[in-house]
């Protein structure tokens, strides 16, 4: 276990409070009642004190919660190393390539597999893949929602220091991502060839169509119709009014650069048909007849709700790769525990800062601080057009995280040098750096339980103090 920020351990020092109250205890003398005083002489008054602790559970009750108190101050984190696993390494490919990948390469997956290898789907999850399941693997739907660099980047963080892993893959560029990642796994890339080398197709953006012609070696598009497409989009400032006016601010500027055809438009419940971005900035959540009332498709941007927290961390866009340059500090968030979608933007803990999930007709995103410079630098930094456009501009093509267009038919390709950090290990390419690697850790915050441990404290604390003020009223 560590601390955040030691410097709330200073509160330990409000522990000699109840100390010196319980301490300093002065008992009233007694008086002796006898029927005559007239043989007494005169005496001098005396007082009677005594030095010593009273009420025992009650000052350790007190002195506990003055202690939780720094402790939570203080932010506790528990580091939780990676588990154990009997897996010698993973085969890792789509599930949807597992019937084509294994009649190819059959010699060297049975030889991974007697190994003790599993085989994994390569998608979020690493669900794990059974040759015996290939008629759902031959129907599944072959799209790949997060590019490779991401999905290795993530099993790079689950998995030790030179974990085996080979993966069965295409080199098409569209499918990596935009960063190539630094890892420490020990990771062999075995290509796969792809079926076609020249590909057409029409891109439907906002600033008109274009004509599309890929191959291995490039991707060329030309503007085939300049009608630009129009985007209307609602925005409820609710009780954030000046972080209306950045989000404002961007799209004008975005809308300017790249001429194309954006309708900014306050919240109109009665118009809810014609838009297809809702930026909802209220504290009560999107309601469902809302939702509901969106355009088929349409985006949906909202605030959500929660007791705050601060943060001394950072945004973590992970097609940017480890260092994520620029940084943009996060300072306050709102806790996205209880999030089931799926995280688009986390933080330098890996907790959600933004989230995707479907919702009625619609997707919505889910934002876990503000746009309002006291909660982060987003709205200075050049990451904040190139971040949120993508987001809120729906194209018929599907585009990644920085507004580039992707598309299936794309061919051109990628030979991917990665850098394998692991001493010994080389790339099938190009021998990684050799640096000392350290085990990683996941840190959980103890925030929750520290919580209940004070309330139960409190509640004793409280009892037993109204229990000795009862019993002082009625002796």
């Amino acid at each position: 276990m560590q601390f955040l920020y030691p410097i709330g351990l200073l509160a330990l020092a409000g522990m000699l409070i109840p100390l010196l109250i319980h301490l300093w205890n002065i008992k009233q003398g007694k008086t002796l009642r006898i029927g005559s005083i007239a043989l007494l002489g005169e005496s001098s008054p005396l007082s009677s004190r005594s030095y010593k602790f009273t009420d025992l559970l009650l000052l350790l009750l007190r002195l506990l919660i003055l202690l939780f108190i720094a402790i939570l101050i203080a932010k506790p984190v528990l580091d939780r190393s990676d588990k154990k696993t009997t897996d010698k390494g993973w085969v890792l490919l789509k599930k949807q390539q597992l019937v084509p990948v294994y009649e190819k390469h059959r010699k060297t997956i049975d030889s991974l597999l007697k190994a003790g290898y599993s085989i994994h789907d390569l998608a979020p999850g690493f669900q794990q893949v059974s040759l015996t399941d290939t008629l759902n693997s031959v129907n599944s739907n072959d799209t790949l929602s997060i590019g490779y660099f991401n999905l290795l980047q993530v099993l790079n963080q689950q998995k030790k220091a030179g974990f085996k892993t080979v993966v069965f893959a295409d080199q098409k560029l569209g499918d990596f991502g935009e960063v190539m990642p630094s890892l420490d796994i020990d990771l062999k890339w075995i290509p796969l060839p792809s079926a076609d080398t020249v590909a057409t197709w029409t891109a439907d953006l906002t600033t008109g169509k274009y004509e599309a012609v890929s191959t291995p070696a490039s991707t060329v598009y030309t503007k085939v119709l300049p009608t630009v497409k129009q985007v209307n989009i609602m925005i409820n400032s609710g009780s954030y009014p000046k972080d209306a006016q950045y989000i404002r601010a961007a799209l004008q500027a975005y809308s300017r650069y790249s001429k194309s055809n954006i309708i900014l438009s306050d919240y109109q419940p009665g118009r809810l048909e014609t838009a297809d971005v809702l930026v909802w900035f209220s504290e009560s959540p999107v309601p469902e007849q809302t939702l509901s009332g969106m355009k088929k498709g349409g985006r949906v941007f909202s605030y959500m709700t929660g007791k705050s927290e601060a943060i001394n961390s950072t945004f973590h866009f992970a097609d940017m790769g480890d260092g994520n340059t620029p940084v943009i500090h996060l300072n306050q968030r709102i806790d996205a525990a209880a999030d089931k979608g799926l995280p688009v933007w986390t933080d330098g803990f890996g907790g959600t800062v933004l989230s995707k999930s479907d919702r009625k007709n619609v997707v919505e995103y889910s934002y876990y601080t503000r746009l309002n410079p006291d909660w982060s630098d987003l709205v200075w930094s050049s990451q904040f057009v190139r971040r949120l456009i993508p987001l809120l501009i729906n194209n018929s093509e599907e585009q990644d995280e920085n507004g580039f267009v992707r598309n299936a038919k794309d061919q051109r390709t990628l030979i991917p040098d990665f850098k394998i950090s692991v001493p010994g290990v080389k790339h099938p390419v190009q021998a990684g750096a050799e640096e000392p690697v350290k085990n990683r850790v996941k840190q959980a915050s103890l925030d929750n339980y520290i919580w209940t441990i004070l309330l139960l404290l409190l509640c004793a604390e409280r009892f037993l103090s109204f229990r000795k003020f009862k019993n002082l009223n009625n002796g």
